[in-house]
């Protein structure tokens, strides 16, 4: 061995020598191209030209801040209060936005000394992050400092436009007189929908002219507005796995049970408080009546303390196997849709995005009966009914009413739960894909859903599971001919009279409750209370309508904290109807004169007061109101002292949204600097 080092021992001292060398000339071209590539044109700033060197200490001061817990990407968080966050509609700041934003700020020449630094590290609970930065970075202190001073200077510069949002003293006055000024009324509401006659028969004329005036116009349902177009719809196809199917299929075994009771002993209990009932000791009459009776005694009650009782395993058997199986049988049935998920996907796993960037479709998936057959070869497999449904074209609205579809939603990890009414419309013609990421959640037709979809029992428990797909899609467009919608146009010509009629019976009690009050003016007309009492349709769509009068607690104009009209039960938010019960409390208010003739009911005693009543038309011209101004409330100024300063916060608040929102947008950035990109093609990398 030694003969051989001694005999090569020239060779490899040469061979190292240029090892190293070509290391050395390696690591000497890395650095210069690193400094070259920090020295690379980013971007023009009012005339000026950046480096890319900014980008990177960007990106050092992003991570600092990012390790001592302060959202660099969100900065708008610490300037406005998260009540009204959501409000904003923006994403978090990119790398180079954020660094345009810290050149802007430096700039400007902000003053921030290390006690103003220290003070705010102080109040974000930071402080104690300081020196673990410094040792997972190895930087000083005065760098982390630094770091912080500049995204200080940042929330300064941006200060300047959100310290400008001011209220005047009238403004405060009339936003909390909107929400704390409030007023009691009752009310009748006449919807048309109780004077519908479901025989009443329409002519063809009258059929065809409904249908070619609102043929090409959109219904609205929020304004009772009649129309044939219909809108954007698609139609689904789905499996679904009920778990009450899979329950039956689930066995529990005693080991189990007990277990489990093991386990939860403490939820097996029950609390028992005895009975207590004072001994009495009744006296004992003489043989003599008139000697003196000795009084009774009573022994003091006999009480115990309350006791914890420890249900025994046989009573509480019963109810832990359905506990147990009613979990099993929701795993199972998760286990088995995701099965069905998979095998759906699989033929999209190796497809291409196109043009459009929606996946290509798999050949033989578009095929009649592919859903259908896979449900049933699954079903056989697992043993467990799996229901196979197809819809017709459904609107978004359609999708939410649908009893066997309402609340169906995704949970996908990182996302908000997605409602089936939501997803199913981002397919290639209603959902534009080309600017959006990768990640982006969208269908394409016959593409299956990411994730599986759940539909909860009362009680929040997993109920049923879905898959669908979407397998057709229309966009808005009129009805080919009157036969697609002659059943519609039908029904509304019955709705137009009854329409005719609610207004007359409306009218009918307006007038009588100018006359008498509301109440006694109800009370008087048994047809129109007979008409107005709760229906099967009501008990069906969970309303309690009760008796037809209604007395809401007292309202305001406005829901606090909002520029929304109060909600009043029975009515919902409406500013029109709001606004017409505010309209009485003013001391010259006049009642509408009725066309009617004047009611021959009694009046009101001379001695009262005329009561104050109105008849109201909301938003929806299907629904009326009788109502009747019961007390007023208005802003005492001892209210108006003690909620003056919450208001002003919550008027500035809302004023600084938009600010924000201009400020934060990467476009407003770009524009406000007046940036241009070296080279638009190139993308920020991830931090």
């Amino acid at each position: 061995m030694m003969k051989w080092l001694r005999k090569y021992n020239k060779h490899m001292l040469v061979g190292l020598v240029a090892f190293l060398m070509v290391a050395f000339l390696i690591q000497d071209y890395l650095t210069s191209r690193q400094q070259d590539r920090a020295h690379e044109d980013w971007g023009r700033l009012k005339g000026t030209m950046l480096r890319t060197d900014a980008l990177e200490d960007a990106r050092t001061t992003a991570a600092i801040l990012e390790r001592l817990r302060i959202d660099w990407r969100n900065p708008w968080t610490a300037q406005l209060s998260w009540l009204y966050q959501r409000q904003l509609d923006l994403s978090s700041l990119s790398i180079d936005d954020f660094a345009l934003l810290l050149y802007e700020a430096r700039q400007a020449d902000w003053h921030v000394t290390s006690r103003h630094v220290e003070a705010y590290l102080q109040a974000n609970g930071a402080d104690r992050l300081v020196n673990t930065v410094r040792q997972q970075y190895g930087v000083t202190r005065d760098q982390v400092y630094a770091a912080v001073a500049d995204y200080m200077k940042m929330l300064r510069q941006s200060a300047l436009v959100l310290d400008s949002a001011h209220v005047t003293e009238n403004e405060l006055r009339q936003s909390v007189r909107d929400a704390m000024e409030t007023v009691k009324v009752a009310f009748v509401a006449i919807p048309s929908k109780r004077f519908v006659d479901p025989t009443l028969q329409s002519s063809e004329q009258e059929i065809q002219a409904q249908y070619e005036q609102f043929r090409d116009v959109e219904p609205s349902e929020e304004k009772g507005e009649f129309g044939y177009k219909w809108p954007r719809r698609v139609a689904l196809e789905m499996l679904s796995i009920s778990v009450a199917d899979v329950k039956p299929s689930v066995t529990i075994l005693e080991d189990q049970s007990r277990n489990y009771y093991r386990q939860h002993r403490e939820e097996f209990t029950v609390l028992e408080i005895p009975s207590t009932a004072p001994a009495s000791q009744a006296a004992t009459q003489p043989d003599d009546p008139t000697a003196s009776t000795p009084a009774a005694t009573t022994a003091p009650a006999t009480a115990t303390a309350p006791s914890v009782r420890q249900k025994p395993f046989r009573e509480v058997r019963e109810e832990i196997e359905n506990t147990l199986r009613e979990r099993a049988a929701e795993s199972r049935s998760r286990e088995f849709i995701d099965q069905i998920l998979s095998e759906l996907s699989s033929p999209w796993m190796v497809q291409k995005r196109g043009e459009d960037k929606y996946l290509q479709r798999p050949s033989g998936v578009d095929a009649p009966g592919y859903l259908e057959e896979i449900g049933r070869r699954f079903s056989e497999r697992f043993g467990v009914p799996i229901v196979h449904h197809r819809t017709g074209l459904m609107s978004e609205a359609d999708l939410k009413a649908d009893k066997s579809l309402k609340g169906l939603h995704a949970i996908i990890e990182g996302e908000m739960p997605l409602g089936l009414s939501d997803y199913a419309f981002r397919v290639p013609l209603f959902f534009d894909a080309t600017n959006v990421s990768e990640t982006e959640l969208r269908l394409a037709l016959y593409q299956p859903s990411h994730s599986p979809f759940v539909q909860a029992a009362d009680d929040g428990s997993p109920e049923r599971f879905v898959v669908f797909r979407v397998i057709d899609a229309r966009e808005s467009e009129s009805p080919k001919s009157l036969d697609e919608v002659r059943d519609r146009v039908i029904a509304d010509l019955r709705l137009k009279h009854a329409d005719e009629r609610a207004e007359e019976m409306a009218d009918r009690l307006y007038v009588a409750a100018c006359a008498m009050g509301l109440k006694a003016a109800l009370e008087a007309d048994p047809e129109l209370k007979g008409m107005l009492a709760a229906t099967d349709e009501d008990e069906d769509e969970g309303k309690d309508e009760g008796h037809p009068l209604k007395e809401p607690a007292a309202f305001p104009r406005k829901s606090p904290f909002t520029n929304e009209p109060a909600f009043v039960p029975g009515v919902g938010a409406s500013a029109r109807f709001v606004n017409a019960c505010f309209e009485m409390t003013a001391s010259d208010w006049q009642p509408t004169l009725s066309t009617r003739p004047a009611t021959t009911q009694i009046s009101a005693p001379a001695t009262q007061p005329a009561p104050k009543v109105s008849l109201v038309h909301t938003e929806n011209a299907r629904n009326r109101y009788v109502v009747e101004l019961v007390t007023h409330e208005p802003v005492r100024e001892d209210l108006y002292a003690a909620r003056r300063a919450a208001v002003r916060d919550h008027l500035i608040s809302m004023r600084r949204i938009p600010m924000l929102q201009a400020w934060y947008t990467p476009e407003q950035i770009h524009r406000r600097l007046q940036f241009e990109p070296a080279r638009v093609e190139r993308s920020a990398e991830a931090l």
